[in-house]
């Protein structure tokens, strides 16, 4: 089917723009662009992401070899509870989790009137090989 430029589509595209900047200038999400960015940025917490990984690394080493002991995993879990605690990793999935709860609230207002899933359709198809 050729489509017809003339038929709205172009009116429809405005309207995908304007919604997409009034999302962005919600305080949902500027609150979650901060505290990603905050989250991506921080020192201390790259230095916790980098050994916690490290830790994981080992630990399973350890586990494969059969060689893991108490101490090792008491360790990995300590540096589990600190980077789940810390502030910036808890403000940036509570930001993250308001901000998916929005962006399933504005689908399903589109979803409803549209008659169709808009999100899985308006989605990346799947079973494709790239």
């Amino acid at each position: 089917m050729v489509m017809n430029h003339n038929d709205g589509h172009a009116h429809v595209l405005e309207l995908a723009d304007a919604l997409a900047v009034a999302l962005k200038q919600t305080l949902v999400v500027e609150h979650f662009s901060a505290s990603e960015q905050r989250f991506r940025t921080d020192p201390d917490l790259q230095v916790m992401k980098t050994a916690l990984r490290q830790k994981a690394e080992e630990f399973q080493k350890a586990e494969r070899a059969g060689t893991l002991d108490e101490g090792q995993l008491r360790e990995f879990r300590t540096m589990q509870t600190s980077f789940r605690s810390h502030p910036l990793l808890r403000d940036f999935l509570e930001a993250q989790q308001a901000a998916t709860l929005l962006m399933k609230e504005t689908n399903s207002i589109v979803s409803q009137i549209l008659g169709l899933d808009f999100g899985s359709t308006a989605g990346p198809a799947s079973g494709g090989c790239c």
